[in-house]
């Protein structure tokens, strides 16, 4: 699993940089260091009149649904290339490596609907 506190760039020979970085609030917890273990998101007030038990809705709200963000691990933030130290041609491998893994996590989140 990838390193929140660390960028690295895999070179074309097998080596790998770790590059320059700052820190952000994690994209997908949203700064909070945890996100719902059954991917509830956010629940209107219909909803929770409609589905929910007032036992359910006080864990709900306890955080009993909760779990430690698995892309942060509960650090709230992620390190993130500090693009204005790189130079031209490293940016270009970064970016081209971004979307490389964007790419391949795309195609594992189809495997996995497709049930692979």
């Amino acid at each position: 699993m990838k390193d929140p506190t660390k960028c690295i760039l895999h070179e074309t020979d097998g080596s790998e940089r770790e590059l320059p970085t700052v820190f952000a609030v994690c994209d997908d917890c949203q700064g909070k260091g945890q996100t719902s273990k059954y991917n509830i998101g956010a629940i209107t007030a219909e909803e929770r009149d409609r589905d929910w038990s007032h036992d359910e809705w006080d864990d709900y709200m306890a955080g009993a649904y909760d779990e430690t963000c698995p892309t942060c691990k509960g650090r709230r933030v992620v390190a993130v290339v500090d693009r204005s130290r790189l130079d031209a041609e490293t940016l270009a491998a970064w970016d081209e490596q971004c979307v490389a893994d964007a790419d391949y996590e795309a195609l594992c989140a189809m495997e996995r609907r497709m049930g692979a």
